[in-house]
C-alpha cells in the first residue's frame, strides 16, 4: 500500500550529521524492531519475553525505558519518559504532515491493514532524519497530560477574507486520551498559506450528495451549500446569493479565485 503526502510544507532531512537525542531514538526503535519483531494492535506480542516483539509505541518503550511499560506515555516518573515524549511527538508530527491527519498518528501508522514491518521501519528512520517546521511549534499538550493530534474529522480552520485584514487560519488539534479539542491559530505566513491549502483539499474531498455535479454548483447538496467552492470559472452556491462577495479562498501564493459575481481576480500571485 502507498500512502500519498497531503499538501503541505514538504519534508527536509537533516543532512548536517549534528547528535540529535530524538533522532537516537527512532533509529534504536528501529533497530530494535528489526531484531525482535514488530506486531499490530498491541503494544507487546508477549506480556512475559524480555525482549517482546513490539509495535512501534513498544519499541519506543523499550528502548527509552529498558522494559515493556504497560502504559509507556504516562510513565512520567521514569527517567527516559522525556526522550520516549520528544520521540513520540516527533513521530506524530510527521506522520500528520507525511500521510495526513487521517491516518491517526503513530498508532493509526503502525495498525493501517496493510502495512508491513518494512514500512514502520521506513517510516521511522524517514522521521529520525525529518525536521519539523512552523506548524508544530505550537502543538498543545491537553490538560490531561498528553498530546494532541491533528483532528481527523476537521483538521483545518478557515474564516474571514485576506482582503480584509480578518482571515483566520488554524489547526484543530484533538487529544487521543480524553477528546478535547483545541483551536491554534497559523500566525507564520508560510505556515498560514499552508493551513489554507490544506484547508481547499480537505473541502475537496468531501462527499458530494446527489447526482453528479461539478463541486459548489448543486442547491441540493449539503457539502456545496456548506463550503466555498469559488473559481475563476465558477461561483459556488455559497455565495451566489451576493454580487460583492468575494471566495474566501484567496490567500497570498496560492491560485486566485474568482469573486461571488464570477469575475476572475487573475493568476496566482
Amino acid at each position: 500500500m502507498t500512502s500519498q503526502r497531503v499538501p503541505g510544507t514538504p519534508a527536509t532531512a537533516d543532512t548536517t550529521g549534528a547528535a540529535d537525542a530524538v533522532r537516537d531514538v527512532l533509529l534504536a526503535a528501529a533497530k530494535y524492531l528489526s531484531e525482535h519483531g514488530w506486531n499490530q494492535h498491541e503494544l507487546y506480542d508477549s506480556e512475559h519475553a524480555v525482549n517482546p516483539a513490539a509495535c512501534t509505541v513498544g519499541a519506543l518503550s523499550m528502548v527509552c525505558y529498558g522494559y515493556p511499560a504497560e502504559v509507556p506515555a504516562s510513565n512520567v516518573t521514569h527517567p527516559g519518559f522525556e526522550d520516549f515524549d520528544a520521540a513520540l511527538f516527533r513521530l506524530d508530527c510527521y506522520i500528520a504532515e507525511t500521510f495526513g491527519p487521517e491516518m491517526g498518528g503513530v498508532l493509526g501508522f503502525n495498525d493501517m491493514p496493510g502495512h508491513t514491518a518494512a514500512d514502520v521501519l521506513a517510516m521511522l528512520r524517514d522521521a529520525a532524519l525529518w525536521v519539523p517546521g512552523p506548524a508544530w511549534a505550537n502543538v498543545p499538550r491537553c490538560g490531561c497530560g498528553d498530546r494532541m493530534l491533528l483532528n481527523t474529522e476537521v483538521p483545518y480552520c478557515k474564516t474571514g477574507d485576506e482582503w480584509f485584514g480578518d482571515l483566520y487560519v488554524g489547526r484543530f488539534f484533538t487529544c487521543r486520551t480524553c477528546g478535547k479539542t483545541e483551536l491554534v491559530e497559523a500566525t507564520d505566513p508560510d505556515d498560514r498559506t499552508v493551513v489554507v491549502a490544506g484547508f481547499r483539499e480537505w473541502v475537496l474531498q468531501r462527499p458530494h450528495e446527489g447526482d453528479p455535479h461539478v463541486a459548489g454548483t448543486c442547491d441540493d447538496c449539503d457539502v456545496c451549500g456548506r463550503y466555498c467552492f469559488c473559481t475563476a470559472d465558477v461561483t459556488c452556491v455559497l455565495h451566489s446569493e451576493s454580487d460583492d462577495t468575494c471566495s474566501d479562498w484567496f490567500a497570498p501564493g496560492q491560485p486566485s479565485f474568482g469573486t461571488a459575481a464570477g469575475a476572475a481576480l487573475g493568476g496566482a500571485e
